[in-house]
């Protein structure tokens, strides 16, 4: 009877390590799988500010061009 209980136990504890072992490869999987998302994600967001600072920049240069213009303009027209 012992021998039974024991070796059922056992039988049981071993399907459950099996199982237990798939759902980890598979939330590795789903985890690496996240992971290369966010990389991705990160990689365009860094690339957008980059972008958005160099159009920041470019329109700040513009407007300080501009307003030495138009301060002369305003000085020939006095």
């Amino acid at each position: 009877m012992t021998d039974f209980t024991v070796n059922s136990v056992i039988e049981t504890l071993g399907s459950l390590l099996v199982q237990e072992t798939k759902l980890l490869g598979c939330a590795k999987k789903e985890v690496e799988s996240i992971k290369s998302e966010l990389d991705v994600q990160r990689k365009k967001f860094k690339a957008s500010k980059v972008n958005w600072r160099a159009s920041d920049l470019s329109s700040r240069m513009q407007t300080r061009v501009q307003q030495p213009k138009k301060k002369e303009n305003a000085m020939k027209e006095s």
